[in-house]
């Protein structure tokens, strides 16, 4: 993450100085938590790269339902390639 010799300035975005002061209080926790970020936003690469980057509902409520069902159906062809993958190797 941060260099060995980052320092948390005074200027800059506030958002980045919380972020190195976590990371130099306890390295361990930040790690942690950072790779649940990672995970989370490799998912939605994977969503981005299946059914691309945009919503075709206008309504927010719409757009967020959309977005519940091209997870499901992700998930649901996650599920369908790995049991292919376990009944093709025995």
């Amino acid at each position: 993450m941060a260099k060995k010799n980052t320092k948390v300035n005074k200027k800059g975005c506030q958002a980045w100085r919380d972020m190195v002061e976590s990371y130099l209080a306890d390295r361990e926790a930040f790690l942690k938590r950072h790779h649940k970020r990672s995970r989370v936003e490799g998912i939605y690469s994977s969503l981005k790269r299946c059914f691309g980057n945009h919503l075709s509902s206008k309504r927010r409520s719409l757009q967020r339902r959309e977005l519940y069902l091209k997870a499901i159906a992700y998930n649901i062809g996650r599920v369908n390639l790995h049991t292919i993958k376990n009944t093709a190797n025995p």
